[in-house]
């Protein structure tokens, strides 16, 4: 559901960028790395493999994401995770430690330590609070 929301959203905001003026006319491939990362998040997703993928370097498509898109493509990837695995705290009754590995994250700390940053709450408080 978060992925899908993602995925409208990027579409949304692209549509609306490309309508509003020309100069702002985001590049198909990174178009492409945001669907590619809504699509398959839970994937090992990095700029090498982007760079393969488009034929583009990684520092080419790491300038023209941000610069297109506001935000890295790391922090983009992250952000779509921390999406999904708030989804799976608030309506399944899975443990942190499968949510994390479920989220394509590899280590419960690291996405502790990612989500209490970005949400100032735990994975566990963050669904004892929306529970409650």
């Amino acid at each position: 559901m978060s992925n899908l929301i993602n995925t409208m959203l990027t579409e949304l905001i692209v549509e609306t960028s490309t309508n509003n003026t020309d100069a702002f006319l985001i590049p198909d491939y990174v178009r492409d790395i945001a669907k590619d990362i809504d699509k398959n998040f839970r994937t090992e997703l990095s700029l090498p493999y982007f760079e393969e993928k488009y034929h583009r370097s990684r520092y080419h498509i790491a300038k023209q994401f941000k610069k297109y898109m506001g935000t890295t493509v790391n922090e983009y990837l992250i952000s779509t995770r921390i999406s999904y695995a708030k989804e799976l705290l608030k309506y399944s009754d899975l443990p942190v430690n499968d949510i994390t590995f479920e989220a394509g994250f590899h280590n419960v700390t690291h996405f502790i330590n990612l989500f209490k940053a970005r949400e100032n709450a735990t994975p566990y408080a963050y669904r004892k609070a929306w529970r409650d």
